[in-house]
């Protein structure tokens, strides 16, 4: 087992995570606040069954078929097509094994980061009680990655999707979000007027449901609702 007490969250900032069913890496990091990584699981290979935790983590499938396996037993599998989304408790096990010959390929979001926030139940490569990759594990890499938070908008493109990220901060900014689109809340909060929480970051749901949330609750004052969207080119649809 590695010792991985000297590796930081921005280690992994610029290096492939290389695992034994194929690779990850950082997309996109705002401090040790939310992490996006890019996973590639190839064809018929599957990750541990595994959990975190201490953190809040979901996926939004990109390109491929997968069977997702939650909890510890065997029966509960369902398979979860492109621009599917799957949103997981703390604590809760869970495994994506791919079923396409191309692979699978997927957005992973945890809040907070923190790589060492990892339990292995089961793994098919004999990992059950190893830490996350250390530094043996990793390569650098030249993928698109996004920058640190500003106001400006960014995108890139993979395959026939878009994925941005969107900064919302008046009712003008609505016009941005596409009702298809699948969206992660990355930043900020939509409160009541009692100043109550209705949506907080974390959350993965369709673009028209969070413009229901965007018309029911309130933007932050001087704040910003930072999201990630991810959907087909030439898909947009009209508010």
């Amino acid at each position: 087992m590695q010792d991985k007490s000297n590796i930081n969250n921005k280690f992994y900032d610029d290096k492939v995570v290389l695992k034994p069913w194929g690779y990850e890496y950082t997309l996109f990091r705002n401090n040790n606040h939310c992490r996006v990584v890019f996973v590639h699981i190839k064809y018929q290979k599957k990750t541990s069954l595994h959990c975190h935790p201490s953190k809040n983590t979901g996926f939004i499938i990109l390109e491929g078929n997968t069977k997702v396996q939650l909890g510890i037993y065997k029966t509960n599998i369902k398979l979860y097509k492109p621009l599917k989304r799957l949103v997981l408790r703390k604590g809760l096990y869970h495994s994506l094994e791919a079923k396409t010959k191309e692979g699978l390929y997927a957005l992973e979001f945890e809040f907070p980061v923190n790589e060492n926030d990892l339990l292995r139940f089961e793994d098919s490569y004999g990992r059950e009680k190893r830490n996350y990759e250390g530094k043996n594990s990793t390569k650098l890499h030249n993928f698109f990655r996004f920058k640190k938070l500003n106001k400006k908008d960014q995108s890139f493109t993979f395959k026939d999707k878009i994925i941005e990220i969107l900064t919302i901060e008046t009712k003008s900014d609505f016009k941005k979000i596409s009702n298809k689109a699948v969206i992660c809340v990355l930043k900020g909060f939509l409160k009541n007027k009692k100043n109550i929480v209705g949506l907080g970051y974390g959350e993965i749901m369709l673009g028209k449901t969070l413009l229901i949330f965007l018309k029911k609750f309130e933007l932050q004052k001087n704040k910003s609702l930072v999201i990630m969207s991810v959907k087909k080119l030439n898909k947009i649809e009209p508010i």
